[in-house]
């Protein structure tokens, strides 16, 4: 057999290649060429490798973040106290295709020194398909280490196992609250809402106030200022129109003083002569104490009703 029917594969330097679909029990020859920029140059390094016959798969390789890479006996503190997602890359199937892989975990300690599996803690067999290539195994103990167990499995047999171990954190999200607590919760979040659907329509009714002099605010108050109107109104008109005291009813008619201009012309009969009018007048004075009105006769002089009708006047 020449080269000339040779398959060709190119990768970049200084990485690893794995060379996949070779047959099982069948010899391959290598040989190996590198290219720069001007070209490619002649090959060598010739080697014959002779593919053993059909078998299990080779061992998972279990993912671990950075922190625990190219560590034995590798103990993951998982983040959380429930559950821990597993994952892992897919091993070389050896001539026959992986169907699917199987996860087994149990509980373990570490005591004197060494690891001590328990036989009564561990769980059943677990069936992943060779689609996926994660697992999440849910139900852990809170602050528990366990051994898990990863196998892959081609029409041939089960792979050798990839163990690793891990520690579930101490149960501070495993905590459940009760129907009480979660109902109270709802009826303090419906109460905030509320709160604050109430404050905003407060604030829109005072920017509409300041603006445009409506809303709520601005109706509360033309309706204050229009019963202090009222009121006031109200007290103005009682004193412009103040009705008369039942008892005034029993005070005297006005006294006519001055003559009237027929009496100046026509001379006075002496049937109708009243006697001579003295200097001195007299005049009534009333007084209300709240329940009775109570008139008396004074005697005022010449000038004095000229006084008290100019005071009366000025205080009208």
């Amino acid at each position: 057999m020449t080269w000339d029917n040779a398959w060709n594969k190119t990768w970049s330097v200084n990485a690893p290649y794995i060379i996949e679909g070779l047959s099982p029990q069948r010899a391959y020859d290598f040989r190996f060429a590198t290219i720069n920029d001007v070209g490619i140059g002649g090959y060598g390094g010739n080697q014959r490798y002779i593919m053993p016959t059909r078998s299990v798969p080779t061992e998972p390789k279990i993912l671990v973040p950075p922190e625990y890479a190219g560590l034995r006996d590798i103990l993951v503190n998982s983040p959380y106290a429930d559950h821990y997602e597993l994952r892992w890359k897919v091993p070389h199937d050896n001539g026959d295709p992986i169907d699917y892989y199987v996860i087994r975990y149990c509980v373990t300690e570490f005591r004197d020194g060494q690891w001590f599996d328990s036989t009564s803690e561990c769980s059943s067999e677990i069936t992943v398909s060779f689609q996926y290539q994660s697992y999440e195994l849910d139900n852990l103990v809170p602050d528990t280490t366990y051994k898990l167990e990863l196998r892959a499995h081609n029409p041939i047999g089960l792979s050798s196992p990839a163990q690793i171990r891990i520690k579930t954190a101490r149960g501070l999200d495993a905590v459940i609250p009760s129907n009480d607590s979660t109902s109270l919760s709802s009826g303090l979040i419906l109460g905030i809402v509320i709160a604050c659907v109430v404050v905003v329509l407060i604030l829109v009714d005072i920017l509409c106030f300041c603006v445009n002099r409506t809303g709520i605010l601005a109706f509360c108050c033309d309706c204050a200022r229009s019963k202090r109107v009222d009121e006031e109104d109200s007290k103005l008109g009682s004193y412009k129109a103040a009705p008369a005291h039942p008892n005034s009813l029993n005070l005297p008619q006005p006294i006519k003083l001055a003559p009237s201009s027929e009496d100046e012309r026509e001379p006075l009969s002496p049937e109708n002569r009243s006697p001579q009018i003295v200097d001195e007048k007299k005049s009534l004075t009333v007084e209300y104490d709240g329940k009775e009105v109570h008139t008396k006769p004074t005697e005022i002089g010449r000038y004095s009703a000229v006084y008290a009708r100019f005071q009366y006047l000025n205080n009208f």
